[in-house]
């Protein structure tokens, strides 16, 4: 008989989390549930390889963000943060863009993630601001960084 997540419960999900290694282990529980909070990231300390971090305009409480732990992640050597554009969502009539752009910059100030980091891809930012972090020497070690759209302020 096979179990879905809602079967099981969170100590089962979080008892598997710990297992996982690889990237590809890691899609096929994700792909099974796909209702994870940014802040149970806390919970699988062994991720590694690349990551890809979406639809960050759901996020409402920064600290969820930082409490994902990205910079305790000391195996992750790409990580992509991922916001919808706003084309996707054409039907929206109260678009307050200065105040996505302080949420977007609080939420990326919060992703910051360990300083070993080779890749880091941004995609649709709009904030024109970076946070510190990235500008940190202790980021010496990334060898590319690229933010889509491309018309956001050199750093």
């Amino acid at each position: 008989m096979e179990k879905k997540m809602e079967d099981v419960g969170d100590d089962y999900f979080y008892e598997l989390l710990s297992r996982f290694h690889t990237k590809e282990q890691l899609r096929m529980l994700i792909e099974i549930n796909n209702n994870l909070n940014i802040k149970e990231l806390r919970d699988m300390p062994h991720l590694r390889g690349k990551l890809c971090i979406s639809e960050l305009e759901n996020v409402v409480n920064i600290q969820d963000a930082r409490v994902g732990g990205l910079k305790l992640k000391h195996n992750l050597e790409s990580l992509v943060i991922r916001w919808n554009s706003r084309s996707d969502y054409p039907g929206e009539l109260e678009f307050d863009a200065s105040e996505n752009e302080r949420n977007q910059l609080n939420v990326l100030d919060s992703l910051q993630p360990y300083s070993n980091l080779k890749k880091l891809s941004i995609q649709s930012y709009d904030s024109p601001i970076f946070p510190h972090w990235i500008k940190d020497a202790e980021f010496s070690k990334m060898v590319k960084l690229r933010t889509y759209p491309s018309g956001l302020p050199s750093l």
